[in-house]
């Protein structure tokens, strides 16, 4: 993937980290028991799901660590950023039409504005990926 823009390099790593997240939620056949991951009572080295272990680390550190990153959490994370360069996006929008319809061009090009810190530190999370352009977004 070659991320045209900073906003769009954003939004596809959070596509992909919701995939993810979205993978590793197991179905429960009650809706009041969410998927939440906690550290396993007498077993503090493993981390367990609404239903069953979900893994077996090194230590009860690493456990904490696990179940603190459970997938429901990160989905909201996840919902929590996009809002975030929604609105960097919306701040670089100086000539929306008072109807809010914005063309596929000037989207794009409100897209290609929004280059803010704040889109700038939400990029570094994914410093490590290929397409992270670092000599542009760093923040």
């Amino acid at each position: 993937m070659t991320a045209p823009t900073i906003s769009a390099f954003i939004t596809a790593m959070l596509d992909a980290d919701e995939v993810a997240a979205r993978g590793a939620c197991r179905p429960v056949p009650d809706p009041e028991f969410q998927d939440c991951w906690h550290q396993g009572a007498g077993m503090p080295a493993e981390v367990m799901g609404p239903m069953e272990s979900v893994a077996g680390t090194k230590g009860p550190a690493a456990a904490a660590h696990i179940a603190r990153h459970d997938p429901a959490r990160v989905l909201r994370r996840i919902a929590a950023d996009r809002a975030i360069v929604a609105l960097e996006v919306l701040r670089a929008c100086d000539n929306v039409p008072a109807s809010g319809f914005i063309s596929p061009e000037i989207a794009e090009s409100v897209r290609s504005r929004a280059d803010s810190p704040t889109l700038r530190h939400l990029a570094s999370v994914w410093s490590d990926d290929p397409d992270y352009r670092a000599e542009e977004w760093s923040p």
